[in-house]
């Protein structure tokens, strides 16, 4: 949902009427449980009462360890905003603010939804027999057809909207790299249709890339596939891997930028623009670091294809596959630069450091 709000008003809107709509929704139909339901563990720490049969050894930690993960995979995405802030009037200010609304507004109705969720489940067995029937599909399943089909649509069009959205940034930002130099066929990549004033060939790319990533969703191995000292379990599509690798890899890429603002820091640098953490710059960027690393460990640490983490990371899957996207990076880099400095990059003057400005 954050990336939506970041990139896409159409599929922002449609996005919180669909979260809040099935809130509202489930509401009117009649909630099974009340509000005290949230707040308690309805013994998940134990593998006897646990529906999955999860092992968290009685600890109410390890719990809380494997649910952190759900909020991972929501907040992200945010960081879209900045690929396109150079279309963005005012982007200083806009960016930043896009970038809070989208963690303010993106949490707050995923929390409405999932507590709606939560004490919607059956008055009996609640988690059992959700667990059982499939989750959330489960829950819905019990609204009448046609508001069934009414959110079906709302779903469709949100991912519709938020998976063209993601498209056109990521091409975007292949573009932003291939005009300063910074890719193969960086020529190509960069150049800039005469008749659509846009980057076509950076877009067409972004859609052949998509579509061959979507071909993944028809490999499903019905056996399990040893490689080297991992597993890939049987009846997994491989597609999941991928998504799970969006999740882990995107973290990466906000720690490493965490870091190298942290070390730009240290060599004396001063950020420029309209939006600036002064004082509080120091201490937001050592919790953003030590929070971000913690979230990196629990999403990607390998512990086996029975441990509850690996619904998230698929035991050595992720990290693999992170490992595997990092080496071609490299390698892509490598081939991009050979030996090059990158091209300058060019900036209006309203746009120079202010260093430059003063003179």
């Amino acid at each position: 949902m954050p990336r939506c709000w970041a990139e896409s008003p159409s599929s922002a809107y449609v996005e919180t009427l669909g979260t809040i709509g099935i809130a509202i929704v489930l509401a009117i139909h009649g909630f099974h449980h009340g509000l005290g339901y949230l707040f308690t563990s309805q013994g998940v720490q134990n593998v006897k009462t646990n529906p999955p049969g999860l092992d968290f050894h009685g600890s109410y930690l390890g719990a809380l360890v494997i649910a952190v993960l759900a909020p991972v995979y929501i907040f992200y995405g945010f960081e879209s905003a900045g690929d396109v802030s150079e279309e963005t009037k005012d982007a200083g200010r806009q960016v930043p603010r896009a970038i809070r609304h989208a963690l303010i507004w993106g949490g707050v109705s995923s929390f409405i939804l999932t507590a709606a969720l939560l004490v919607a489940m059956p008055a009996t067995n609640g988690v059992s027999a959700t667990v059982s029937g499939g989750g959330v599909p489960f829950i819905l399943g019990q609204l009448p057809s046609g508001l069934q089909e009414f959110l079906l649509l709302l779903i469709i069009f949100a991912f519709f909207s938020c998976g063209t959205s993601v498209q056109g940034a990521g091409s975007r930002l292949a573009f932003s790299y291939a005009r300063d130099g910074a890719l193969p066929a960086s020529k190509w990549i960069s150049h800039v249709s005469p008749r659509f004033k846009t980057p076509v060939n950076a877009l067409l790319g972004g859609a052949v890339v998509t579509v061959l990533f979507v071909l993944l969703e028809f490999a499903s191995p019905s056996k399990n596939v040893h490689i080297l000292w991992f597993t890939h379990p049987a009846n997994t599509n491989v597609l999941v891997s991928l998504v799970s690798f969006g999740v882990s890899g995107i973290y990466l890429s906000f720690l490493l930028t965490v870091i190298g603002a942290g070390i730009a820091r240290m060599r004396g640098w001063v950020p420029e623009g309209k939006f600036r953490l002064g004082r509080w710059a120091w201490p937001v960027t050592i919790v953003a670091g030590v929070y971000l690393l913690v979230m990196l460990l629990n999403v990607v640490l390998p512990t086996g294809l029975s441990s509850p983490r690996a619904y998230f990371n698929i035991d050595w899957i992720t990290l693999v596959v992170m490992f595997i996207v990092a080496i071609v990076g490299v390698i892509f880099f490598l081939i991009a630069h050979s030996g090059r400095s990158l091209s300058e990059h060019l900036r209006d003057d309203a746009e120079k450091p202010a260093a430059l400005r003063e003179r």
